[in-house]
């Protein structure tokens, strides 16, 4: 989203496994001259500039304070951006700078707990949703109350819902088992891509947006027109983000 011809803004909530790809989405930022100013609530804020070849790094600071932790990374030639919750960002032009790395068995224990943790929230907050949908059309369903667009807005924005929360959940699942076969066969840990990154940000936006729609729908007049509107609306965003997931997946 542009605020203005010279400040762009992306919503962007990763976690620690993801890091690596957030670095590259950063890194593809910058080449279309678009580069990384703050961070304020996992919104990522970009200023407008010339097209530069920048090398970053999203790391997880762990054993060091903040403080310390970007004095050590400045003093090898790393330039620092901003930071948020327990992530630091640092950025430079020097492909042969020596890479920043967390010691591996701190990061790969924190990613273990971090991961189970996000996990074990995912099911619980999915769980919760499907039964909330669950319990509205078979439960408290009323026909003489919803029909007609009421009840095709209502399909529409309940599997979305449940859809982009499971999808979300499966692959960090997916990921996680991966991981730990990897850990245990000593071998490479794959860590999710830019284009996982990028079908995520996609269907993100699909989800908080539909529930924006949703809330707006619900403290306006529930009229049939305003309903009618609301239904448009989100299927022609879905629509929209369904494409640039296939885009995105195929390319």
């Amino acid at each position: 989203m542009r605020l203005s011809n010279n400040t762009f803004v992306k919503l962007i909530l990763f976690k620690e496994h993801e890091c690596k790809a957030v670095q590259q989405y950063l890194e593809e930022m910058a080449l279309k001259g678009w580069i990384l100013d703050d961070i304020s609530l996992r919104f990522f804020v970009f200023k407008k500039s010339k097209p530069k070849k920048l090398k970053f790094t999203v790391d997880i600071f762990t054993d060091l304070k903040a403080g310390e932790y970007r004095e050590y990374c400045e003093a090898g030639g790393w330039n620092y951006i901003c930071q948020t919750n327990n992530y630091i960002i640092f950025s430079t032009e020097n492909d042969n700078i020596t890479s920043i790395q967390t010691d591996e068995d701190i990061l790969l224990n924190k990613l273990s707990n971090s991961i189970l943790k996000n996990i074990f929230a995912q099911i619980i907050v999915t769980t919760y949703i499907i039964y909330t949908i669950y319990k509205a059309f078979f439960i408290d369903f009323n026909s003489d109350a919803i029909y007609g667009i009421s009840l095709l807005f209502l399909v529409m924005i309940s599997l979305i819902f449940v859809i982009c929360p499971i999808i979300d959940c499966i692959y960090d699942i997916s990921w996680y088992i991966k991981y730990k076969k990897s850990l245990k066969s000593e071998e490479v840990i794959v860590y999710p891509t830019l284009k996982r990154l990028n079908i995520k940000i996609t269907y993100t936006n699909l989800y908080i947006i539909t529930f924006i729609i949703t809330i707006l729908t619900l403290i306006g007049s529930l009229s049939e027109i305003s309903i009618y509107i609301s239904f448009l609306l989100s299927f022609i965003i879905a629509i929209i983000s369904l494409g640039k997931i296939v885009k995105i997946a195929i390319s």
